[in-house]
């Protein structure tokens, strides 16, 4: 309760993973009220860049399985409905053991005032709304590159 977001981020990405001292980056607030079937949370949304090379992932015991994947997510449909532009993008996470797909919708509405959401359609093994937070990050990081 007494410590800053980004203290708190900085601290869970050293306790989880064993790596420290990489910048972070506020990105987005999840909030839904129903996005945990376990009890209400909200998650603050931190995203960091760092070259595998450069550091050894350690799982923390709320990360045990903690590891690095590829990720790659590509637009399948666009559409507007209800004032909204709607995107569907097809998210797949995988390393050498595991693969992982989802499916995403973006639903934006552009403006002086903007508002857009992520949300998960289809999850494909993926924790609660995990897919919607990194399909937004990798979405964000495209953009910048």
């Amino acid at each position: 309760m007494r410590e800053n977001l980004e203290d708190t981020a900085r601290r869970e990405l050293q306790e989880e993973t064993g790596v420290s001292g990489l910048p972070v980056e506020q990105f987005a607030c999840y909030g839904d009220y129903q996005r945990d079937p376990r009890a209400r949370i909200i998650t603050s949304a931190y995203l960091s860049i760092v070259k595998e090379s450069d550091v050894s992932v350690e799982a923390g015991d709320d990360a045990a399985d903690a590891a690095w994947f590829e990720i790659e997510m590509e637009p399948e449909t666009v559409y507007e409905e209800d004032g909204w532009e709607k995107t569907e993008y097809h998210l797949t996470i995988q390393n050498q053991n595991q693969k992982r797909n989802a499916v995403i919708l973006k639903k934006e509405r552009t403006g002086l005032v903007r508002e857009k959401y992520y949300v998960v359609k289809e999850g494909g093994g993926i924790a609660v709304d995990h897919a919607a937070i990194l399909a937004q990050a990798y979405e964000l990081l495209k953009g910048r590159l």
